[in-house]
């Protein structure tokens, strides 16, 4: 993978956060500062090379099935819809 984002529909906040990579592995990392109890829809996409990709994060159990089918973040004193 050449590039890593995550899409997001956070109010005030860029709605494609660029990941960064761990020199040497396959690990891609980024930090969003969220107010307590915020819960963020998002969905992951990559670039390799010309070739983009939209799809949900698989390693989150998390899922906001309800609309859009994408994986939900929660952070602590967050409730469910």
């Amino acid at each position: 993978m050449d590039e890593v984002w995550v899409k997001h529909r956070i109010v005030n906040q860029p709605q494609r956060v660029a990941m960064k990579r761990i020199p040497g592995f396959s690990l891609w990392w980024v930090v969003i500062e969220l107010p307590e109890g915020s819960r963020v829809d998002y969905h992951l996409e990559t670039r390799v090379g010309e070739h983009h990709s939209d799809f949900n994060d698989p390693l989150n159990p998390n899922w906001l099935q309800a609309r859009w089918d994408r994986p939900l973040s929660r952070r602590p004193s967050a409730t469910r819809p």
